[in-house]
């Protein structure tokens, strides 16, 4: 599986080393030079004959306070909804990814992801992984998705994407939302998380 994330993480000891030989993709979070090496290192591993699996994050960094304020003044500025649990996605490496796996039989798995928090209402931070304080609970909600039912087009693309952050906002606002031991349903009787 490679793994799209910040060229920082590149020069972490042992770690970063390893992620390179494994052929992780680095960014730069320059479009004008991202986008061009998204695509160059995906086209040279289907050419090599390889069904690379990709995990990307679209929102492109973490949920801290800071950031979701960011995102927001975007969405502001862009007449989007204002986001509390999620932050507003970029599409263009999304794009770029999609529209190189198109032909190779691959599935997008779309995964959003909730935590049962020690504290209500906290969010875990990078900070309380590293110092062993882990959520009580995590719970997944995938969905699959085959290639051919998503939209071939740029612009299309995005759209399907900003719908999907629109779902998992809702997603995750009932999860959080919900008084403790109630059940989350959001799934029409089918159980959600």
């Amino acid at each position: 599986m490679l793994i799209i994330l910040k060229d920082a993480l590149r020069s972490v000891p042992v770690y970063g080393w390893l992620m390179q030989l494994g052929l992780y993709i680095f960014l730069q979070r320059k479009r004008d030079s991202d986008i061009p090496h998204i695509t160059r290192m995906l086209n040279y591993l289907i050419q090599l004959g390889t069904h690379p699996s990709l995990l990307l994050f679209p929102e492109g960094t973490d949920l801290s306070k800071s950031n979701v304020a960011k995102s927001n003044q975007y969405a502001q500025a862009n007449g989007l909804n204002e986001l509390t649990y999620v932050l507003h996605p970029k599409p263009s490496g999304f794009v770029a990814a999609l529209q190189c796996m198109r032909n190779t039989g691959a599935a997008l798995h779309d995964v959003t992801i909730a935590y049962d928090d020690h504290e209500r209402g906290k969010r875990p931070s990078e900070k309380d992984l590293v110092t062993g304080k882990f959520p009580r609970a995590i719970y997944l909600h995938v969905e699959r998705h085959e290639m051919k039912s998503l939209p071939e087009g740029k612009r299309e693309l995005e759209a399907w994407l900003r719908s999907a952050f629109q779902k998992k906002e809702k997603l995750l606002k009932e999860f959080y939302e919900a008084e403790e031991g109630d059940e989350t349903d959001t799934n029409g009787g089918e159980e959600t998380w």
